[in-house]
């Protein structure tokens, strides 16, 4: 059993779902560290904006230009998130507010988003591909605890619904005392390892392409 701290005192569990995205916190504190780490290649600055919608739409927005690509993406009824990747050619872009500026300009007219407001920076990173792979039974690293893929491909919530569910299947044998717990981590990590080698294989093609 692991036992979690809670406001009210302490939790006791027989899992543990970490989901708390590619630098975890929570698998670093078990010792769950990535196993395989890339040098950057890209850079990006993420940041929310709120406004009007033209014609709302719900599916993510991306947009490929020389060394740079842009990912607009909806999180509310009048509020999107904004990601500028850029490669080390266009690294100068995030560095130029101005820039920044013109280019989300163009991406928010071309979608039919009227800009009113800026929020706040959500951050800025070098992107690293990583995987972790827990070796621990009762402990399932779900969608960017388990391995980040390259946001240019797009992919990051297919691949958490995708690991979600391989995590819930392989529970489910478990409480259903077909496999024992050690078997269930295993079938997880055979499961979502087939899963997602589609999943890389597009983002090394589109990674290719931004390239030229």
């Amino acid at each position: 059993n692991f036992e979690i701290p809670v406001p009210s005192g302490t939790a006791t569990s027989r899992r543990l779902i970490l989901a708390d995205g590619g630098t975890s916190p929570s698998a670093d504190l078990l010792g769950i560290r990535p196993d395989r780490v890339s040098n950057p290649k890209r850079s990006a600055l993420t940041a929310n904006y709120t406004g009007r919608w033209k014609t709302p739409v719900s599916e993510v927005q991306i947009f490929i230009h020389k060394n740079i690509s842009i990912f607009v993406t909806p999180v509310g009824v009048n509020e999107v998130s904004a990601a500028i990747l850029a490669d080390p050619a266009g690294a100068r872009i995030l560095a130029s507010p101005a820039m920044r500026t013109s280019l989300i300009d163009a991406a928010f007219q071309r979608i039919g988003f009227d800009q009113a407001q800026v929020g706040t920076s959500i951050g800025c990173s070098n992107l690293s591909p990583r995987r972790r792979r827990s070796g621990i039974p009762g402990v399932f690293l779900i969608g960017d605890a388990i391995e980040q893929l390259d946001p240019i491909g797009g992919l990051g919530m297919t691949h958490a619904l995708i690991s979600a569910q391989q995590a819930a299947a392989a529970i489910s044998a478990e409480l259903t005392q077909i496999i024992s717990p050690a078997e269930a981590q295993a079938l997880y990590l055979s499961n979502r390892e087939s899963a997602v080698i589609p999943l890389r294989g597009f983002t090394r093609l589109v990674a290719g392409a931004f390239s030229l």
